[in-house]
């Protein structure tokens, strides 16, 4: 109840954090669940942190990914798109190519070595 009496502002970054946070949770949750389960692979362990819920999520860690994504979401993406938005559609399609190619190009060296 007390979330409506804030500031139009500060209840919309604390509506975005509150996505970002249950967003993240349910990502990292269950992909750490699904690749523990079913392939038998453990990319990254809470278990040490006292605030960790069954080792694949950290209360801590998800604070922060929220706090930077809700950041993220209100300034930085926004100045980031009007700055791309400066560029024709062809050198964006460019670049995104260019990017996605490199990963590749990564992924498959990882792979051979």
């Amino acid at each position: 109840l007390q979330i409506l009496y804030i500031k139009p502002v500060k209840r919309r970054f604390f509506f975005i954090f509150l996505i970002v946070f249950i967003t993240a949770f349910i990502i990292e949750f269950f992909t750490g669940l699904v690749l523990d389960k079913m392939f038998h692979i453990h990319l990254w362990s809470y278990n040490n942190m006292i605030d960790n819920f069954l080792g694949y999520v950290s209360l801590s860690v998800l604070l922060v990914f929220a706090l930077l994504g809700s950041i993220y979401i209100t300034t930085i993406y926004k100045r980031l798109n009007r700055f791309l938005m400066r560029f024709s559609y062809k050198s964006l399609i460019l670049l995104n190519t260019l990017l996605i190619s490199s990963i590749l190009i990564d992924l498959i060296l990882i792979y051979i070595s």
